[in-house]
Parts: C-alpha cells; sequence; structure tokens
C-alpha cells in the first residue's frame, strides 16, 4: 500500500509512522508533509497514493482545503485530536475518522477497512493485463516461475515466499503490497498483512472469533481472514 501522510506535528509523525509499520512493514510511505501549499503540489505532480492519512490541521490551513484544490480518488483517512469536522471530511473523500493519540489498532481497522473497499470494487475489474510469470531465487541464480504454478504467498522474517502447488516455497523479490497491485484479482485475495492467497489453494474456511475466518490452505498451511475482510473474501470465494 502506498500511503501518503500529512501531519506537521513531529511526535505525531512518529507515532503514526510507527503505527503504519505495526500494520504492515511493507507498506511504502511516499511522502510526509506538513502544509496544505507542499501537499496540493505533490499530489499534482505524482501518482496518486492508495492511500492519504491527513491530520485536520497543518502548518498553514486544514487539510480539507488540499482535496479541494488537488481532488483525489483514493481512500482519505482523517487522524485528528478534533471532533467538529467529520461532516467536512466525509464531503472531501473521507472514509475514517482517527482520533489522536493513534492507537496501533485503530489505525489498523481503518487500513483494513482500506483494503476491504478495495476488495469490494476491484471483484468487477477484466483479468487482463495481470503479472503471468514472477522471478525466483534458486540459490545463485534467478529462474522464472509461472504465477499459474503459485498457490499463495506468505511473509517470513520480512522475506515474500512463493508457495506452489507442489509445495515448493521460493524466494521472490517483491513485496506483497506490489504483488497484490499486479495479480489477477479474480484468483488471488491478500487475506491479511502477511498473505494473499489463490482461489484455488483454499479447501476450507472456519469462523475464528470476532468476525474473523481462519483458512485451510492445500499444500499445507494456515491464513486468517481479517473482520473487516471477512464479507468481502467470501463473496470473492463464493463467486
Amino acid at each position: 500500500m502506498r500511503v501518503l501522510v500529512l501531519e506537521d506535528e513531529r511526535p505525531a509523525l512518529e507515532q503514526l509512522l510507527t503505527a503504519l509499520q505495526a500494520w504492515d512493514p511493507d507498506v511504502d510511505v511516499v511522502a510526509t508533509l506538513d502544509s496544505v501549499r507542499d501537499a496540493v503540489r505533490w499530489l499534482l505532480d505524482h501518482p496518486e497514493p492508495d492511500v492519504v492519512l491527513a491530520d485536520i490541521r497543518l502548518s498553514d490551513g486544514r487539510s480539507m482545503d488540499v482535496f479541494r484544490r488537488a481532488p483525489v480518488k483514493c481512500p482519505v483517512v482523517f487522524v485528528t485530536a478534533y471532533d467538529t469536522y467529520t461532516q467536512e471530511a466525509l464531503e472531501v473523500g473521507g472514509i475514517d475518522y482517527v482520533y489522536k493519540p493513534v492507537r496501533a489498532d485503530r489505525l489498523a481497522r481503518a487500513l483494513d477497512k482500506v483494503l476491504r473497499l478495495e476488495a469490494h470494487f476491484r471483484g468487477s475489474e477484466p483479468a487482463t493485463g495481470h503479472r503471468r510469470r514472477l522471478l525466483i531465487r534458486r540459490g545463485s541464480e534467478l529462474r522464472t516461475l509461472a504465477v499459474d504454478e503459485v498457490a499463495w504467498f506468505t511473509t517470513e522474517n520480512r522475506l515474500v515466499l512463493a508457495v506452489t502447488r507442489d509445495g515448493g516455497r521460493h524466494p521472490v523479490d517483491k513485496t506483497l503490497a506490489t504483488l497484490e497491485g499486479e495479480l489477477d484479482p479474480q484468483r488471488f485475495f491478500r487475506v491479511g498483512r502477511g498473505c494473499i492467497v489463490g482461489v484455488d489453494a483454499v479447501r476450507a474456511l472456519r469462523p475464528h472469533g470476532k468476525g474473523r475466518v481462519a483458512l485451510t490452505l492445500d499444500p499445507p498451511g494456515e491464513a486468517v481472514v481479517s473482520a473487516e475482510l471477512a464479507v468481502a473474501f467470501k463473496e470473492w470465494m463464493d463467486r
């Protein structure tokens, strides 16, 4: 996930970045900006991020003015100490309103909501132009692996592994966030921070408490779908 952060207070920024890393070590913070002027300029000059985390009050004005001057299509999560701007935040693309001091679990719920919305809307996209093969490492060599051979992707010790249908586990020089954007969403679903599953790899689903769903995978493995993604995941499996 590519995240743009708008925050003008250093302690709050550090707290936010720590919470982001706790949610997903692979998250890509594309920029941290502290003013309306710099944020507008950045949005006009760069590709749109996947989500914006924005404090309400920046050094030279309110962040809502950023999105009026440089409208975005991506979700915006407002992170603020103020509770008087909720309606205005919704009018400029806000999908959640996280209060300071930021708790890692509360921010995680907001970002999981972003993933859930993406999963819902991407379901109608045509399955064209998606990645068909990967470069994998075998010793000192690089070889190609057809995506059709991959059952699921996981992470171990910050390393991304492609688990193939025969049980092989192959290191991939890609982050899960990058793979999520390149794989066919009709065939692959990111169920959490550390796993992308293929539809043919899911053998069983069972309740896992608090709305979560536990998956039994083939080749043997397990994954847990968060409560925020559980409905979208079941809809994806039921197509």
